[in-house]
């Protein structure tokens, strides 16, 4: 779907990240489903809605039962990140709305998007130099400016040379990604990014 970012949206947006640990539930709108299935680790497209006061639900068992729920007022012009935090039992739902600035089309745009739990804060880093510092569990940055071309990315502690490899990922030019951290389904790992490519990546469009 493209929408020209100069006339603005004419709906509110959505999109749903599943950044729970082995859950993959239902997700309802309402009253009705709006993603069957949803594994650990996934991101929808995003979904067109009506403005006004909305509740999103999450269960793995049936429509009456729900794991998670959490209302939003949605408005016209926004998007919004639905996120699902925990694991079974202690499920969670967190929303993050969209912070885009098209200011600079000639810089690559980053977010960090911590949604893993525990009590260390954690420091990102861009080919050995840190670039976000000190998060805590639900700290979100604004987007941050990176020159065009290839980074290793990496997340860790600010004062030790040793920090987790996240990923190789290329920055182009008026594109927004965030890295959402997340909990980790594989038992030699306790945590996982997810990379994505958000809302105002189409050069002249905001979706």
């Amino acid at each position: 779907m493209n929408i020209q970012s100069d006339i603005g949206l004419l709906y509110p947006y959505i999109r749903i990240i599943n950044a729970s640990k082995n859950y993959e539930p239902m997700v309802y709108k309402f009253n009705t489903v709006i993603i069957p299935k949803f594994q650990s680790m996934q991101v929808s497209g995003y979904i067109k809605c009506q403005r006004g006061p909305t509740t999103f639900r999450v269960s793995e068992k049936n429509s009456e039962f729900s794991d998670a729920s959490m209302g939003i007022n949605l408005e016209i012009g926004k998007v919004y990140d639905i996120c699902i935090l925990g694991e079974k039992g202690n499920i969670s739902l967190f929303a993050i709305e969209d912070n885009v600035s098209k200011k600079n089309l000639s810089y690559g745009h980053l977010r960090i998007c911590n949604l893993l739990n525990g009590e260390s804060k954690r420091s990102f880093f861009a080919n050995n130099k840190c670039f976000a510092a000190d998060f805590s569990y639900l700290d979100i940055s604004d987007y941050i400016e990176f020159s065009p071309g290839e980074y290793e990315f990496g997340m860790g502690n600010i004062n030790s040379s040793n920090y987790k490899k996240l990923g190789t990922y290329k920055m182009k030019p008026g594109k927004y990604n965030s890295i959402f951290i997340i909990a980790s389904d594989k038992n030699n790992a306790s945590e996982e990014c997810i990379f994505t490519i958000d809302a105002g990546s189409s050069s002249g469009f905001y979706l």
